[in-house]
């Protein structure tokens, strides 16, 4: 059952794997992983977040954006996911796997990866607590989603500057509001901005 983030690692990849040439477009694969494993995932993934998203297919793109930073998985176009040689070769290896693993005390189990630090990115920073509803930063995160929501209403008669518009595309892909962060790029003026 694919229940969790990491139990799309292995569908990702296979999916790709079976591919010509390993490649194909986000939307094609998403599709094959639906095709193909969809008896397979649990029903509470395909409850939508907050941006409206189902949780399975975010979770298939989170899973891509790490095998990238491991470098599984590469993408030689916009919009284009490949298995690399290197993600190739994990399959391979590990023909039984049920979990992506490199090394035995590699194993995923959790929401998040346990793929190995390079050395020159390894940072020790403390760790923030959760934020309670009630907290002053929890109200500014909500106090700016309102002014993105407002200014893509039309409810906002300022027109924040093409630098702010690209501060709240980001904003918009950390808190996983991407039809908004979409929405928001296309008004970008690409002169306007540091390339």
């Amino acid at each position: 059952m694919l229940e969790n983030f990491s139990d799309f690692y292995l569908p990702l990849m296979r999916v790709l794997e079976n591919l010509p040439n390993r490649t194909g477009s986000s939307g094609y694969v998403i599709k094959a992983i639906e095709t193909q494993y969809g008896d397979q995932i649990s029903p509470i993934q395909f409850q939508r977040n907050r941006s409206g998203n189902l949780n399975w297919i975010y979770n298939v793109r989170m899973c891509r954006e790490h095998l990238k930073r491991k470098g599984f998985l590469d993408a030689p176009a916009t919009g284009i996911w490949r298995l690399t040689e290197r993600g190739h070769k994990w399959l391979l290896d590990y023909p039984n796997a049920t979990h992506l693993a490199e090394k035995r005390d590699h194993i995923i189990q959790s929401g998040f990866p346990n793929f190995p630090i390079e050395s020159e990115t390894r940072r020790s920073l403390p760790r923030s607590k959760p934020l309670s509803s009630d907290h002053p930063k929890s109200r500014i995160l909500d106090r700016e989603i309102e002014n993105i929501q407002y200014y893509l209403a039309g409810q906002n008669s300022l027109q924040p500057s093409d630098e702010k518009l690209c501060d709240w595309v980001h904003f918009c892909y950390i808190f996983e509001m991407y039809a908004e962060g979409k929405e928001l790029f296309s008004l970008v003026s690409e002169n306007n901005v540091n390339s």
